[in-house]
């Protein structure tokens, strides 16, 4: 028995996604928010219309993040609007709503609603070319190499464990900010400096590049009168950010923000890690 999933909106990630289930015995995917530009697979079904993509589907997967405004699904390769609540309207109580990042209010209004960004193992996963393509921006950025330079990661989740050991191993000085202690320990068994949050000017003073993975805005005033004009930093935050971008413009300190790193830099891994998230969840719910 053939199954059916819908794709709306998205990049290159949720193309890589539809062209794997495509490639699965007995899966046809029909996506929806890809202009005629834009390089779907021959082996996907391209539609017009949100309704044509999810009748029949047992299961519907917005991108991630599904939605920047809480208004639009975010489908940079159109320039059709593709209203959250139209595609809302359209579902089945039988059928699946998959989705990054997901508001409260859909996960209210739809009672089989799965954030897949929410899972471990995408997080864990997805760590690994944030940190890669964090790297790169400051080899890109810095006059210097990352070897032998001072590098700061504050926060020590998983994007920060990914970040510290990838700049160690490269050859960098790297001190690490966090709350825990517990996680101060582990930084320091790593053999990278530990600097507990309640210092955190010690981790931001003196550095080439800070790199903030905390999603909350922790470097505000004061702190800029510890931040170089020469440092680079780094923000790895989702929305709104882990830094006073205006303050920061008045200190003349250059702040990269660097959002959604894995669908710039690594598209077909990202893609891939998406969809391994939601194949465990159609699976968990019996869809596959």
């Amino acid at each position: 028995m053939s199954i059916k999933l819908a794709i709306i909106g998205g990049d290159l990630r949720q193309l890589v996604m539809a062209s794997k289930f495509a490639k699965e015995e007995n899966i046809e995917c029909a996506v929806c928010g890809f202009d005629s530009k834009a390089p779907v697979p021959p082996e996907v079904t391209r539609t017009d219309t949100p309704e044509d993509a999810i009748r029949g589907a047992a299961a519907v997967i917005l991108p991630l993040p599904a939605s920047a405004d809480k208004l639009h699904i975010t489908a940079p390769y159109t320039e059709k609007e593709i209203f959250l609540v139209s595609v809302l309207s359209l579902l089945q109580d039988e059928q699946l709503l998959l989705g990054g990042m997901l508001d409260k209010r859909v996960m209210d209004l739809h009672s089989k609603t799965f954030d897949y960004y929410e899972r471990e193992e995408m997080k864990t996963l997805n760590a690994v070319p944030t940190a890669e393509g964090a790297i790169g921006i400051a080899m890109e950025e810095l006059p210097i190499t990352v070897h032998n330079s001072r590098m700061s990661v504050l926060g020590f989740g998983r994007v920060g464990k990914a970040l510290a050991i990838r700049l160690k191993a490269l050859g960098a000085h790297v001190t690490v900010c966090a709350r825990k202690e517990g996680d101060l320990a582990l930084a320091e068994s790593f053999g990278l400096r530990p600097v507990s949050m309640r210092s955190i000017q010690d981790a931001l003073s003196g550095y080439d590049c800070v790199f903030n993975t905390v999603p909350s805005t922790i470097i505000r005033e004061p702190l800029f009168d510890f931040i170089s004009a020469n440092t680079l930093v780094i923000d790895l935050a989702a929305r709104p950010g882990g830094v006073d971008f205006d303050s920061a413009r008045q200190h003349g300190i250059k702040v990269v923000w660097a959002l959604s790193l894995p669908g710039k830099t690594s598209p077909v891994t990202a893609g891939e890690i998406i969809q391994k998230a939601c194949i465990n969840i159609l699976k968990q719910e019996g869809v596959l």
